[in-house]
């Protein structure tokens, strides 16, 4: 393993990171707005409420798994 820049530790990724499973709300509940709905493939739909204060980092847990989408504001994973 490559050494660390000073000042950094290894930690298990739980202790830096919380990992949520997102949030069901299919298409016939949304109700249009300016908050951006995420899925695996990324945005897929808008909002009027978010479900996640951003920032935050959106992945696929299958199919796209490994494709990330960082999302600067507010959304609904």
């Amino acid at each position: 393993m490559s050494s660390l820049p000073s000042g950094w530790t290894i930690k298990p990724l739980g202790d830096v990171a919380t990992l949520q499973r997102g949030f069901d709300l299919p298409v016939h509940q949304r109700i249009p707005g300016s908050v951006p709905v995420f899925a695996a493939n990324g945005s897929v739909g808008t909002h009027n409420v978010p479900k996640v204060i951003g920032p935050g980092v959106v992945t696929g847990r299958s199919g796209t798994l490994g494709e990330v989408h960082y999302v600067q504001n507010d959304y609904w994973p």
